[in-house]
């Protein structure tokens, strides 16, 4: 590929392994840029990422500008992003997440537009789906079940506008892929007490027990539907190739539903340790159920995962325990 291509949090979970994936697709001219507020370079080390990633916030408007300038392909994966205590713990953090995103968003979307980008591809999220079902057992999202507008917290309103925002745009000529995320998981995602995911933070505490207790957040019968991170990449460049004549938005997600108390068990078992596990239902669980109408994307983008979750723990849990033994 001789167009130039940017990817914004670069640094990040998905935005390294996708920098990962298109150095692999041979990308002649690819921009990454990351702020590292929470990426880290040493994700893209450890991917084998060759690429310098330019430090910048991306809510610098004139700089971001200057980056994306003759760029052709838009990957916006820069957000602030974490577990529900870092979104959603108070409503300081609500505003924050609001606040934040929709500065991020804003800033490289008017660039885009701007510099005549012919491509964004852009990670939303299930949040943008309405509160209430999503506390509701076995609640299941079709690309279409925005109609009814109430977004999950400050973060789910961010993402909400952020494809408002895109749909004014595609009527720009822009064409527009949003990929709307449920959970992912992986190597090089967060397992840090304060902002990490819920599978690194298991795989986290099962590696650090007996030092760190084993504690459950809520009883454990909340489900998520969790992809592995290479997976999630293979969906995002067939989706960047699937947009030359439309504006397409797909849920990505399992294609599984699993309680948090199984997949509490799975880690345990990975680890090969006698865990005690415990539960805190003191602790926000958030949602109940999220469940990804895949079909869509099975269609349109012939995708569907395939890791099965026993081999996407394994390979998690084993690039963690080495880099907490670094």
């Amino acid at each position: 590929m001789s167009e130039k291509v940017v990817v914004t949090g670069a640094a990040g979970f998905i935005g390294s392994h996708l920098s990962q994936r298109l150095e692999q697709e041979n990308v002649a001219d690819l921009v990454l840029v990351d702020d590292f507020s929470r990426g880290k370079q040493e994700y893209l080390d450890v991917l084998g990422v060759k690429t310098k990633c330019v430090k910048l916030d991306v809510k610098n408007y004139e700089s971001t500008k200057k980056l994306i300038e003759k760029a052709s392909v838009v990957y916006h994966i820069a957000a602030r992003i974490g577990g529900v205590q870092y979104l959603h713990g108070t409503h300081l953090k609500e505003l924050a997440a609001l606040q934040d995103n929709l500065l991020i968003d804003a800033s490289v979307f008017k660039a885009c537009a701007e510099c005549g980008v012919e491509k964004v591809i852009y990670t939303s999220s299930v949040s943008v789906y309405p509160t209430e079902p999503q506390f509701s057992e076995g609640a299941i999202f079709k690309e279409e079940d925005t109609k009814t507008i109430d977004p999950e917290g400050g973060y789910g309103w961010a993402k909400f506008i952020g494809e408002k925002q895109l749909d004014l745009m595609s009527e720009c000529d822009i064409k527009v892929g949003i990929a709307r995320i449920f959970k992912s998981y992986g190597p090089c995602d967060d397992y840090s007490e304060e902002s990490g995911q819920v599978v690194c933070s298991l795989c986290r505490k099962a590696i650090n027990y007996p030092k760190e207790k084993f504690v459950v957040w809520g009883d454990g019968s909340a489900t998520r539907c969790l992809v592995y991170i290479d997976d999630l990449t293979d969906a995002f460049i067939k989706l960047e190739k699937e947009i030359d004549n439309e504006f397409l938005t797909v849920n990505l997600g399992g294609n599984s539903p699993v309680p948090i108390k199984k997949l509490a068990g799975k880690i345990v078992k990975t680890s090969g340790k006698d865990i005690d596990i415990k539960y805190d239902s003191s602790k926000p669980i958030g949602p109940l159920s999220r469940i990804p109408d895949l079909s869509r994307a099975k269609k349109l983008l012939d995708w569907e995962p395939t890791t099965s979750l026993d081999d996407g723990l394994r390979k998690t849990y084993h690039w963690l325990k080495e880099t907490l033994n670094e």
